[in-house]
């Protein structure tokens, strides 16, 4: 049975050349790669996992630099302390709008 990481942090990015090449940039600064990658209707979600929810807020905090960029749809770190869910986003969603087709707008 597939189990999660009890802290991860994770980045959504629209899946376009800058994209990617963020992602890359992103791995080369983290120095270890994330332990999922996947890519629906042009949005590339990559996962990470963190020894603890500091950590996991740390590692998504270093991201912050990539904010800024238009590609970078969602930071976010989630983990558990105390047996309660912790969630801290350092993203948001404003940027990602669809169409009715379901379609991100680019």
């Amino acid at each position: 049975m597939l189990s999660l990481p009890n802290s991860e942090f994770y980045v959504w990015l629209r899946w376009n050349e800058t994209g990617k090449q963020i992602a890359e940039e992103i791995i080369d600064l983290l120095g270890f790669q994330p332990y999922e990658k996947s890519i629906n209707q042009g949005i590339c979600d990559l996962r990470w996992e963190a020894k603890d929810f500091d950590s996991a807020v740390q590692l998504a905090e270093n991201l912050k630099y990539y904010l800024d960029m238009p590609e970078v749809l969602l930071v976010k770190a989630t983990g558990k302390v105390a047996g309660e869910r912790e969630i801290h986003t350092l993203g948001h969603l404003e940027k990602f709008k669809l169409h009715s087709s379901g379609q991100p707008l680019r």
